[in-house]
């Protein structure tokens, strides 16, 4: 797959990049773009509606905080009648724990 990426001075450069390589360089770029802008953008926003200000504060919340790893997938039909068993008194115990510290 051949990629083009455009430089500064929008001269078109002719990459052979895989699609990880390009994705890669594309990310710097951005990036970069980020950094270099921060200030301005930062001017722009006190000068923004609150509602258009949650906007964008909730659309950079991702890249300032680690993305979740989803929580496994779990097949109950896998697990015996024991150990079901086992894990509802668990949860009997955690709640009961928890109602006890309640206010």
């Amino acid at each position: 797959m051949h990629c083009y990426l455009t430089t500064n001075n929008m001269e078109t450069e002719k990459l052979k990049l895989t699609p990880n390589k390009a994705k890669q360089a594309l990310r710097e770029k951005i990036s970069k773009f980020l950094v270099d802008n921060f200030d301005e953008v930062q001017e722009i926003y006190k000068d923004l509606e609150p509602k258009e200000k949650v906007k964008v504060y909730c659309s950079l919340l991702p890249f300032g905080m680690a993305k979740a790893k989803p929580e496994p997938d779990m097949n109950l039909d896998r697990l015996t009648d024991e150990e079901l068993d086992e894990i509802m008194e668990r949860l009997k115990e955690i709640v009961h724990k928890q109602l006890e510290q309640a206010p």
